[in-house]
């Protein structure tokens, strides 16, 4: 099951894909919002696909105790273009809360009557490109030996009781590297 705790949105491999471009056989995808009560609250779920459309769907929900199950019933109009699609939660409070989980994504696969779309769903270009986004983001410690933090381009100094240096970091970065295969 889609798991949406402390706003990170986790979707096991078996459910990330979510249908073909054009296909009108609509299923039901089920997102459990843990320990959190809708109470004047509307859910959507945005979904960006390669080429920058993005498509909003409302979701419908019910309470079960402190949890609550969201409901997205997938159609045809929802699935744009094949490929690689990021999804991000969004909760719109009557009382001004804007909460938004972390984004995650699906697969939609293409078909034979030329969706325009491609359907390798991890290329090595778009593996490139994840990783160049991945890397923007990383901190780093500059030449003064502080510790900077890119976050949605806005640099700051992050404040910690421990400071590591450059060469430190980039041993972490080469062992995390290591252990996810990526070199």
């Amino acid at each position: 099951m889609i798991t949406i705790l402390s706003g990170k949105l986790t979707i096991p491999e078996d459910e990330r894909f979510i249908g073909f471009v054009g296909d009108d056989q609509s299923q039901e995808v089920e997102l459990l919002l843990e320990h959190f009560f809708l109470q004047h609250c509307t859910c959507s779920l945005s979904l960006r696909f390669d080429d920058g459309t993005v498509r909003t769907i409302p979701l419908e929900g019910e309470q079960y105790g402190s949890d609550i199950l969201l409901t997205w019933k997938v159609r045809r109009e929802h699935l744009h273009r094949s490929g690689v699609v990021t999804a991000q939660l969004r909760i719109q409070c009557d009382d001004g809360r804007d909460i938004r989980s972390t984004r995650n994504y699906f697969l939609v696969g293409g078909n034979m009557d030329g969706d325009s779309g491609d359907d390798d769903y991890v290329t090595t270009a778009l593996l490139e490109e994840k990783m160049s986004e991945v890397n923007a983001k990383l901190p780093y410690v500059n030449a003064n030996g502080a510790f900077i933090v890119n976050s949605g381009g806005d640099v700051r100094i992050a404040k910690a009781e421990e400071v590591y240096t450059k060469t430190e970091i980039d041993g972490m970065i080469g062992d995390v590297e290591t252990q996810l295969s990526l070199v």
